[in-house]
Formats: structure tokens, C-alpha cells, sequence
């Protein structure tokens, strides 16, 4: 019985050292969820009732902005929450949809306007990506962009 004690201590003292690397981690809010790039055009007449907004982005985000607008969604295919920023031109944005899967997006994705460019993660290089939205804003910097889902 005395071998057994120090086999067992030397197996509770090895489970002790396992390196946080094998711990579970959270994912970054930042790529969570589904999510769609796209470049599309402002819609609204810019008035209380009919913000300006982007297009295919419901009313309820008042103006330009980093900060995420999130939606209450009736339906497990709703848009979540987009971020936008104005184009340098004033007549499109640049935008993050959020979604729980990608049925959300079908509408953009299959939009007819010549107006709509999307990106997507996977299908689209992030070079590609960059190069298209510094056209529409000079000065945009992709790492301050974006949706952080809780």
C-alpha cells in the first residue's frame, strides 16, 4: 500500500501542472456569430422618422458610428448588430453585419444592385478586402472596425 501513495501523489501533483494552454479559452467577441463586410449604398431621407442609414441596416442607428447597434430579433435569421462608417464621398458605408447564421445575409448576398459589394471571411482575402474599402474611406483602419458581440 505504500507504493501506491507516492504513485498517487506524483499523478494529482502532474494533473496540477497542466499548462493553461489545454484550458478551455472564450472566443474573441470579435469573431463570433456570422459576420458580412459589404460596401452598400445610404438609404433614408435623413429626417427623425427615416434616418439615413445603410442600406439593408434596420432604422435605429442614427448616424455614422463604431458603436454597434444591436437588434432585437424576432427570428434566428435576423441581423444581431452592424457597425458602419460613412464613405469619404457621403453616399455609401462601409459595414459589419452580425448574424447567428448566414440565412441573415441572403439579401445582401444576392442583392442586384451594382451598388453592393460584399466580403466574406474565407471566401474573400483580406488584402482584397482592405484595398476595396480604402477606396470607399481613405483613412480606414480596419482594426478599429467592427462588432464585439457579448
Amino acid at each position: 500500500m505504500s507504493t501506491r501513495t507516492p504513485i498517487r501523489t506524483l499523478l494529482l501533483a502532474s494533473l496540477c501542472l497542466i499548462p493553461s494552454s489545454a484550458q478551455i479559452r472564450k472566443v474573441d467577441p470579435g469573431q463570433s456569430h456570422e459576420r458580412l463586410v459589404a460596401i452598400v449604398p445610404l438609404q433614408g431621407a435623413g429626417t427623425m422618422a427615416d434616418p439615413k442609414r445603410p442600406m439593408f441596416a434596420p432604422p435605429g442607428n442614427r448616424g455614422p458610428s463604431t458603436a454597434v447597434a444591436k437588434l432585437a430579433p424576432q427570428s434566428k435569421s435576423e441581423i444581431l448588430a452592424y457597425s458602419w462608417h460613412l464613405s469619404d464621398d457621403g453616399k455609401s458605408a462601409i459595414v459589419e453585419f452580425v448574424a447567428r447564421n448566414q440565412a441573415a445575409f441572403a439579401e445582401i448576398l444576392n442583392s442586384k444592385d451594382a451598388r453592393v459589394q460584399t466580403f466574406q471571411r474565407g471566401k474573400n482575402s483580406k488584402d482584397e478586402m482592405e484595398a476595396a474599402l480604402k477606396k470607399e474611406k481613405k483613412d480606414f483602419d480596419p482594426k478599429s472596425f467592427g462588432v464585439r458581440m457579448n
